[in-house]
């Protein structure tokens, strides 16, 4: 089951992290259910692919303050990495992504250290 996050119902306050031997889990609480990544949905961007992953522009999704609220929220951690770069976001697929009506789904699922550098996971759903 995937739970969407409703833009209107964000609260950085409710994100937790849970440290593993490779990554850092990202858990949200929602209405006391600790679920496993933030969960958004995002509309109206543009995007190229290519067999791995989606570089999305949301210059112009209305999703475009919480993303780059939630970016702000990790920049506190030593070594980040933003996963956003100005409207840019780069994002692993899962098997077959299929555009419905120009919306994705997306998680931002942990924090892995990479060359260093401290950055989120983003997944489509």
């Amino acid at each position: 089951m995937d739970l969407i996050l409703k833009e209107s119902s964000f609260d950085e306050s409710q994100i937790k992290l849970k440290v593993g031997k490779k990554c850092t889990k990202i858990l949200y609480n929602i209405a006391s259910i600790l679920v496993i990544g933030i969960s958004l949905k995002i509309t109206d961007f543009s995007y190229v692919e290519n067999d791995n992953f989606i570089f999305m522009n949301i210059e112009k999704s209305p999703q475009l303050s919480l993303v780059q609220k939630i970016d702000t929220y990790f920049h506190k951690f030593k070594n980040y990495h933003s996963f956003i770069d100005k409207y840019h976001i780069k994002v692993k697929k899962h098997n077959q992504y299929y555009p419905i009506n120009e919306t994705i789904y997306i998680t931002l699922n942990n924090l892995k250290e990479i060359n260093h550098k401290l950055k989120v996971q983003i997944f489509t759903i």
